[in-house]
């Protein structure tokens, strides 16, 4: 079912811009294909340490990249993404008001080492 249709999308400097999904496909295997793009997106052009808005399947989120060696390091707190849609776990919660992402009872990060050669992302680990 994942090869039965293309996902076109733009991609530009590092980024998803926009997607382009049939119709007819599952919304389970168009959300796989958004998590693969998420993986491919980078922001090489910024300067080490940089935080960057960065849209993905994830949501909007402040995203760290970080030179180490050859391997670039995107880092973010899942707690500090706006526009995720809640996923279903087996827990009953409550979202509490202001609570800072230190105290959420379930917290959340993503690290994603990325490996690119004469500007071409060769390799992505999350």
């Amino acid at each position: 079912i994942l090869e039965q249709h293309p996902l076109h999308f733009s991609f530009h400097h590092g980024k998803v811009l926009k997607l382009c999904p049939v119709k007819s496909e599952q919304t389970w295997a168009l959300n796989i294909k958004r998590g693969i793009l998420s993986v491919l997106q980078t922001a090489h052009e910024f300067p080490a340490g940089a935080v960057v808005e960065e849209v993905d399947v994830l949501g909007i989120c402040p995203t760290r990249y970080q030179q180490k060696g050859a391997v670039l390091v995107k880092t973010r707190d899942l707690n500090l993404c706006s526009h995720r849609s809640s996923g279903w776990t087996s827990l009953q919660s409550v979202a509490l008001p202001h609570v800072s992402s230190e105290q959420q009872i379930l917290s959340s990060q993503l690290e994603c080492a990325q490996s690119i050669k004469d500007g071409v992302l060769e390799e992505a680990k999350c």
